[in-house]
C-alpha cells in the first residue's frame, strides 16, 4: 500500500494512509490539488484548497475504474464543505463491532446547505445538512 507524507511542520512528517474516497480540487486556471498527490506522495489537508478560484470539487473512489466520481461544479457564492462521520455498527452478539466512515461533502450558500453523504456501501444520500 502506498504511504503518503503529511508535513505538520517543515522537515517533519507523519504518514497518511489513503482513504477509500478522496477529494480533488480543480481550479479555474487549470491547476489542481489532490488530497493524495500520487506524483509527490503527499497528503494535503482540506484547508489547503483555494476556494476563491475553485472550479469543481471531485470525490473519487479508490477503485475509480469501477465507481464513477462524484463532481460538484462550484459557483462563486458557494462555501465548500467536507467532513467525515464515523459510524459504529453493533454486532448484537453476532460478530465484531464495525467502525465505518461516511464521507460528506457539499456546499453552503445563502439558501442553506446541501450535503452529499457517501455511505459505507458507497450509496449516496443528499441532505440539507440538518441533523433531522
Amino acid at each position: 500500500m502506498t504511504v503518503y507524507k503529511f508535513y505538520r511542520e517543515p522537515g517533519r512528517y507523519i504518514e497518511a494512509q489513503p482513504e477509500r474516497w478522496r477529494w480533488e480540487a480543480y481550479y479555474t486556471d487549470g491547476s489542481s490539488l489532490k488530497q493524495f498527490d500520487d506524483k509527490e506522495l503527499l497528503y494535503h489537508q482540506f484547508r489547503e484548497i483555494d476556494q476563491s478560484k475553485l472550479d469543481r470539487f471531485v470525490m473519487r473512489h479508490e477503485k475509480s475504474y469501477l465507481v464513477a466520481p462524484l463532481t460538484l461544479k462550484f459557483k462563486p457564492w458557494m462555501k465548500l464543505i467536507h467532513y467525515y462521520e464515523n459510524t459504529v455498527s453493533m454486532s448484537m452478539g453476532r460478530g465484531p463491532t464495525r467502525h465505518e466512515k461516511v464521507y460528506c461533502f457539499g456546499y453552503e450558500g445563502s439558501k442553506g446547505k446541501t450535503i452529499i453523504r457517501i455511505l459505507p456501501d458507497d450509496s449516496i444520500e443528499v441532505t440539507d445538512g440538518s441533523n433531522n
